[in-house]
């Protein structure tokens, strides 16, 4: 099992990421390499949740950044 982080916004984060999947070029192409490399269904969908977290992350940065110069 996933341990650490807090479980509430972790179990959101990997539902989200894994409909994200399916609608987001990017991430489709990042879990379609992931599959043809064997990687378990889990290790997918953790990787998925991060790789959405660090975009989530970026746009929020990015958000502050031009309200801050607004």
């Amino acid at each position: 099992p996933v341990r650490g982080g807090r479980a509430g916004p972790r179990g959101v984060l990997f539902l989200v990421a894994s409909i994200v999947a399916k609608y987001d070029p990017h991430l489709a192409a990042f879990k379609q390499r992931l599959q043809t490399a064997g990687k378990e269904k889990m290790v997918i969908r953790i990787a998925l949740a991060r790789k959405l977290l660090v975009i989530l992350n970026a746009k929020a940065r990015d958000a502050r950044n031009e309200f801050a110069n607004a």
